[in-house]
Order: C-alpha cells, then structure tokens, then sequence
C-alpha cells in the first residue's frame, strides 16, 4: 500500500523535471538562435548551456532543425501574446503596444532576416513574420483604410504596413536616434495622415 500510495507523486516528480529540463533545453536553444547563425548553431552548444547531454537534447527534440521548430512554436505564442490589443484601445495605444514588442524583440528580428537568405528554415519564419504583421495591421488599424475598396484599400495598407514595419522602428530608434515616444508619434503621425477623411 505504501509504494502504491507514493508511486503518482514520484511519477507527478518525473513528469515535473522533464518539463523543466525541455523548458532549460528551450531557453538555451533560443539564445543560441537569436544570436548566432544558424549553420553554425550545434546540439553540442545547446546541450553544453541546458547542462544536459546531448542524447537528451535528441531524444526530447529529435535533431537541430526538430529544436528550431518546438522554439519557433513556443515564441510565436509569446509574441501574439505580446502584440494582444485591448478592446476600445486608441491608434496612440495600439501602437505603443508594437513598438513594446519591436523594443524587445526588435534587434533579434534583425538577426533573423540577416540570416533569411543563407537559411531556408529561418526564411520560413522570416516569410510568416511578414504575414503576420500585415494581417496584425488590417485587423487592429482599420480607420486608415474604412471603407477604401480594390487597389486603393490594397494601397493604404501597404502604406500603414510600412510606417509600422520593423525596418521603420529601426530607422527611427537605432539609426536617428530617436526615444521610444518619438518612435510612436511618429508611426502615429503617417497613419493619422493615411486616414480617410470623414463626409
């Protein structure tokens, strides 16, 4: 009776250090991604920073390419989580909402696109990012382009697009200098100029 009794909480024990060692193995492989190229990102590496071997790693993930995929996954719910726009937020809110995420993650994405041409698996994520940020646009800046139908419509969101886009953070942030707020009345100031006017 005893060892049965004791038995779900050494299986709740094992279960609870798995997940803790994917969760270790996750964080390293993310470092590892973010800031080096990813020809020369190894299992070795990752293993060595997770201090577990690298079987482990293998046997938790499978191979390099089956690691990029679960640190994809798991930091595609982070970010949808990160550029969430409340209900009844303002063009002002909602965009400080984006440059709170290009502030964090902006210099990573970076990396990422300088890799997109020497790595087909990072290209897929470069490619979904794009449409993620466009579909991001349509749905939470739709004043700018009300009631625009065809190729106008199709204008104005290529247009809000651009003045949201990573490369706009970065022009403004790292290459003039600008503060945060800036940035965002910035990005605000296009969009209001894109808006259609009211009858």
């Amino acid at each position: 009776m005893k060892v049965e009794s004791t038995r779900p909480y050494r299986m709740q024990a094992r279960a609870e250090a798995a997940e803790e060692t994917a969760n270790s193995i996750l964080r390293a492989a993310t470092i590892a991604f973010e800031s080096t190229r990813f020809a020369d990102v190894t299992l070795r590496r990752i293993a060595d920073a997770a201090e577990v071997s690298v079987q482990t790693v293998i046997r938790r993930f499978g191979s390099k390419k089956g690691l990029f995929d679960a640190v994809v996954d798991r930091e595609r719910t982070r970010v949808a989580a990160q550029r969430e726009v409340p209900d009844g937020a303002d063009l002002h809110h909602r965009i400080e909402i984006l440059v709170d995420h290009y502030e964090e993650d902006g210099d990573v994405v970076l990396h990422l696109l300088s890799e997109a041409d020497r790595s087909p698996e990072i290209a897929l994520v470069v490619a979904e990012g794009r449409r993620t940020h466009r579909t991001w646009v349509e749905t939470h800046l739709p004043e700018v382009f009300a009631s625009a139908r065809g190729a106008e419509r199709r204008q104005l969101v290529d247009a809000a697009v651009a003045a949201t886009d990573l490369f706009t953070w970065k022009l403004l942030r790292r290459d003039v200098g600008r503060n945060t707020m800036e940035v965002v009345a910035v990005m605000v100031r296009i969009l209001e100029g894109l808006r259609e006017e009211k009858p």
